[in-house]
């Protein structure tokens, strides 16, 4: 953080000249705080090499670190325990406490990742076969799904279907051709969405 002041001069030229008192301004943002690694469940925070000495931070809503966090003494800080699926933004600051006037980096928002469902399976149920899958790991909440398949090993995936505001945990989907031969998941939260996760058979 830098802070600067100014002062005003005679503007007549006059000698001898009456400096009134300096005017110190509010601190301003010199630095940048930049997010990587980010996973299911954590991120990376790291503060530009502008910033020397200890920092703090604080996330402006939901999560683990809504309370000033610190003082960290490296560039980077760990996060953990974030929930997956999740949009955070963070905040940088020099002083215990975050208060607004220590603030010295702009904000850094960031979505937290999905893991893909797990567990596919295909069975076959009277005239149609049946995929199941299980919600992904650390997701809370309604999940949207896109499911595609395919009638041989060869063919490419097509045939995509969504499945919106699904809770359970483990789900079941009829597929209409009884000869599905592989079929692949992605869920999606919010803006956030999944790896596919592929059933082939054994």
């Amino acid at each position: 953080m830098r802070v600067f002041r100014v002062r005003t001069l005679n503007p007549s030229g006059d000698s001898p000249i009456t400096y009134p008192p300096w005017s110190v301004t509010a601190p301003y943002s010199d630095s940048s705080l930049v997010v990587t690694n980010v996973t299911a469940t954590g991120a990376t925070l790291t503060i530009s090499t502008y910033h020397t000495g200890d920092w703090w931070y604080k996330a402006d809503a939901n999560g683990p670190h809504t309370t000033c966090q610190g003082p960290v003494s490296t560039r980077t800080e760990t996060l953990t325990g974030l929930t997956a699926g999740t949009t955070y933004k963070y905040r940088a600051y020099d002083a215990t406490g975050c208060a607004v006037s220590s603030l010295v980096a702009t904000a850094a928002a960031f979505t937290t990742t999905i893991p893909a469902p797990t567990n596919l399976t295909l069975r076959v149920v009277g005239s149609f076969k049946v995929g199941s899958w299980d919600k992904p790991a650390g997701v809370t909440g309604s999940v949207n799904y896109e499911i595609q398949h395919a009638n041989n090993a060869t063919d490419p995936y097509g045939n995509s279907v969504s499945l919106n505001n699904q809770s359970g945990t483990t789900m079941n989907f009829y597929f209409d051709d009884a000869l599905t031969y592989k079929f692949r998941g992605r869920a999606k939260v919010g803006s956030a969405t999944s790896a596919w996760a592929e059933y082939l058979p054994p």
